[in-house]
């Protein structure tokens, strides 16, 4: 084996031995404050080695196995949600509305019908935990699936967006999509998003996450937290499932999305921690709809998977 290889096998070795450590830490937890105390160890260890292997060049190919890996191990940590909220409550039944005419009794009632169809499909029937402490992640597109269906038999006027990675359908950055529903009642626009709560577990929402090659950044619930307007409408779509749809609801909504593909060589290169989107909502729909693109005001690399480590290991991960 040629001195590559060498350093690959000894790199791949040593990140293998911390995540099994990590595992034997943290999956018999059911604190948030612990997992994340041994996570943050374990996102630190996995910088150091990356940025003592490989300072400078591209993480090797193999480590991405190792990456997804650990992906999937996470998922199923037993994590709260970083904002508490009251949780659908499915003993109250709602009829259909007999009108369009009263918007928040439709969009109760879309809501409704959604997640009841989400828990079916998540608890496979059986309903041993709450609803609330299932994950909705990979469920967006099935929830706006149906809510067109429930849509369109009510006669109520929709439509299906997707959000890619930089709002770019062929980014080549990152591969995870999400998707939402507008429909307009009475003569305004509403946001509806069944799926939101996978965005606001305390692991995905770990910031210090960033800087971990190949991962991807902290969820876009992470940097819904720090100011009054984002909070409210991530509160709203975890309490309701629905908001109303106006400039500062979307650039909110969307701020988190676009954040969430920062990755660490952004926050080295501006040490930039204030979490705060420059775009507007005019600039999210000129990117929706190809007018424009976001990789004319952004660095592809420090957008989505981090290729290369950071060239300090140690950089301070600041909360604002």
């Amino acid at each position: 084996m040629d001195r590559k290889g060498v350093r690959e096998t000894e790199f791949l070795n040593k990140c293998n031995h911390l995540f099994r450590e990590y595992k034997k830490r943290v999956f018999f937890l059911s604190r948030d404050t612990e997992i994340t105390n041994y996570s943050k160890e374990f996102y630190n260890g996995l910088k150091e080695l990356a940025s003592y292997y490989y300072p400078g060049e591209k993480i090797p190919f193999d480590y991405r196995y190792l990456a997804q890996e650990i992906f999937l191990f996470e998922r199923f940590l037993p994590t709260d949600s970083i904002f508490p909220f009251e949780g659908h409550d499915f003993s109250k039944v709602l009829d259909r509305p007999n009108s369009l005419k009263k918007d928040e009794a439709v969009l109760d009632y879309l809501v409704d019908q959604t997640r009841n169809y989400l828990f079916d499909e998540v608890s496979l029937g059986r309903e041993y935990y709450p609803y609330e402490t299932y994950d909705l992640q990979d469920k967006c597109v099935k929830a706006v699936d149906f809510l067109m269906q429930c849509a369109y038999e009510m006669g109520i006027k929709y439509r299906r967006f997707i959000i890619y990675p930089c709002f770019k359908r062929d980014n080549g950055v990152m591969n995870a999509v999400h998707a939402f529903l507008l429909v307009k009642l009475n003569g305004k626009t509403y946001l509806i998003d069944c799926t939101y709560s996978q965005f606001c577990s305390f692991v995905r929402c770990d910031l210090n996450r960033i800087g971990v090659p190949l991962f991807a950044g902290p969820a876009p619930g992470a940097f819904m937290q720090y100011d009054d307007s984002h909070r409210e409408v991530a509160l709203t779509l975890l309490n309701r499932g629905w908001i109303e749809y106006t400039d500062e609801t979307i650039k909110a909504y969307l701020d988190g999305f676009l954040l969430s593909y920062r990755n660490g060589l952004f926050y080295e290169r501006t040490n930039d921690f204030s979490f705060i989107s420059p775009y507007t909502a005019l600039d999210y729909e000129h990117f929706f709809y190809g007018e424009d693109d976001l990789f004319h005001y952004e660095k592809k690399e420090e957008l989505g998977y981090q290729l290369k480590p950071l060239s300090n290991p140690h950089m301070l991960i600041k909360h604002r």
